[in-house]
């Protein structure tokens, strides 16, 4: 395998794993949305007067955020390890 080739596996590697973290994002958004959407809902139709299902949703919106944020920086992290790995291994057989 040439150099060029190893660069586009990399790649192909990369955005299948990428794919896979942004996948779990969206079950994550979507439970979130769905749960929020009922807690709205029962708020608004038992007690007008106060929203406190604005504070669930802002409380776990701020989390989700922030775990993608954090996802993200782990996902860049874990896969410049593995190249790494990776490429040592091809080194060595290469021996």
């Amino acid at each position: 395998m040439n150099s060029e080739e190893q660069q586009h596996y990399q790649l192909a590697y990369r955005l299948v794993e990428r794919k896979e973290l942004d996948k779990k994002f969206k079950m994550k958004l979507l439970l979130f949305a769905a749960v929020n959407s009922g807690l709205v809902y029962l708020n608004f139709k038992q007690n007008k007067k106060v929203p406190w299902s604005l504070w669930t949703l802002a409380g776990w919106g701020l989390g989700l955020v922030t775990s993608y944020q954090l996802d993200k920086k782990s996902f860049d992290r874990a896969m410049r390890k593995k190249e790494k790995t990776a490429e040592k291994i091809v080194r060595q057989s290469g021996k």
